[in-house]
C-alpha cells in the first residue's frame, strides 16, 4: 500500500479477521525510526498488529508490535 504522499506498507495480511501491517527490512538492527514509521503508516489502515520483519534472530514483542525474522513471522501466523 502506498499513499499519494509516498507513505507505504510493504504488505497487508488478513489473519483470523485481523489486519496485519508488515514492513520488511534487510537489516538485522532496525532503528526506532523504522518502528515509528511502521506504526504511523499502520495507523492509516487501522492495522491490528504491526510487524517489522528483518534479519534479527531474536523476536521482540510489545503488545501489537513485533520485530522478528521471517521464521518468527511464520510462527505468529501459525498460532
Amino acid at each position: 500500500m502506498r499513499t499519494a504522499d509516498q507513505r507505504e506498507i510493504d504488505l497487508l495480511l488478513e489473519v483470523d479477521s485481523e489486519l496485519w501491517a508488515l514492513e520488511i527490512k534487510l537489516t538485522a538492527q532496525p532503528g526506532p525510526q523504522d518502528l515509528a514509521r511502521l506504526n504511523a503508516n499502520a495507523d492509516l489502515v487501522r492495522a491490528d498488529r504491526r510487524f517489522l520483519v528483518c534479519q534479527r534472530s531474536e523476536r521482540m514483542e510489545n503488545g501489537t508490535q513485533v520485530v522478528c525474522d521471517l521464521a518468527g513471522l511464520v510462527e505468529c501466523i501459525d498460532r
